[in-house]
């Protein structure tokens, strides 16, 4: 840990450089999480939506990257039509601030552009283009959340390994607690994992949600040594339905439904929960990929 922050103040030296003393302070930096599910249809980007909505509404300064490469359609939920997106960041012709967009409820976020050839054959390098521009955005943010895609993959275990920490979203059905379980083993594989916790979504009872959670907690402790976070649950609502096909998220749309209600008490816990910094944010990890960079 002390190789670790003295490497971070020796960034922050390099970047402070021509500042004013006043400017070398401490600088603020943002929590960075990972949304992944072990399959699809767990209802991750909605839930990711909801989330970040509840927590701005909650006075929380938060970006959403739509980490979905491909099959991002996070800008349909935000009920927005951005102009431009990662694939403009990655061609050259924008940067990462100039893609933001301001969706419902005060949420910033950057959108994928969903069938971009670009993002379509995203590679390493070109990840790191992104993060490399991040670095200069967390300090205006209280929370730096990537929607990564659904399932296992190269590119969700990248982006995670970056991040502070690693959320979770299953739901109870046997193949999606499998699924979860499979994710898990690959984030704990990583050469530096994050903290993992879970979120049990679209549950038909506080029974079953508590039932789940303390056997998948269990699992993973027995047979893969890591102790996981159970941020809470999330109901079963048919108005979430409804306000998909509205394009209205039902943090905003119907912020009285059990859904709504549970997804902010999710967003209050977690804030709480996050109040520290888990690993320096952005900063650590952008470190951390040019540490690796050189020795490659």
């Amino acid at each position: 840990m002390s190789d670790q922050a003295e490497k971070l103040r020796q960034l922050a030296e390099s970047e402070n450089k021509g500042r004013t003393d006043a400017a070398k302070e401490p600088a603020h930096h943002a929590v960075t999480i990972a949304i992944v599910s072990g399959k699809g249809g767990t209802g991750k980007s909605c839930f990711s939506v909801n989330f970040s909505i509840s927590l701005a509404l909650a006075g929380k300064r938060v970006l959403v990257l739509d980490a979905d490469f491909g099959l991002s359609n996070l800008d349909v939920m935000y009920g927005t039509k951005p102009e431009f997106n990662l694939s403009h960041v990655l061609r050259g012709e924008k940067t990462l601030s100039e893609v933001v967009c301001r969706g419902y409820g005060g949420v910033f976020y950057i959108a994928g552009g969903a069938g971009a050839k670009e993002l379509l054959s995203i590679n390493k390098r070109q990840m790191r283009t992104i993060l490399k521009q991040a670095i200069h955005m967390d300090e205006a943010y209280d929370y730096v959340i990537f929607d990564c895609g659904a399932g296992v993959n190269p590119q969700v275990l990248y982006i995670t390994s970056f991040c502070d920490e690693a959320l979770i979203v299953m739901t109870p059905e046997p193949t999606a607690v499998t699924d979860a379980f499979v994710l898990v083993k690959s984030i704990q594989g990583l050469k530096t994992p994050p903290p993992i916790r879970f979120v049990m979504n679209r549950v038909d009872s506080l029974i079953e949600a508590v039932t789940v959670a303390h056997t998948f907690k269990n699992v993973v402790s027995k047979y893969l040594a890591c102790e996981l976070g159970y941020l809470g649950y999330v109901s079963y609502d048919k108005n979430m339905v409804k306000s998909i096909k509205a394009q209205a998220p039902i943090a905003i749309s119907n912020a009285n439904s059990k859904a709504s209600k549970d997804i902010r008490d999710l967003a209050m816990n977690y804030a709480n929960i996050t109040k520290r910094s888990f690993r320096g944010g952005l900063h650590q990890y952008i470190d951390k990929v040019l540490r690796k960079n050189e020795q490659q």
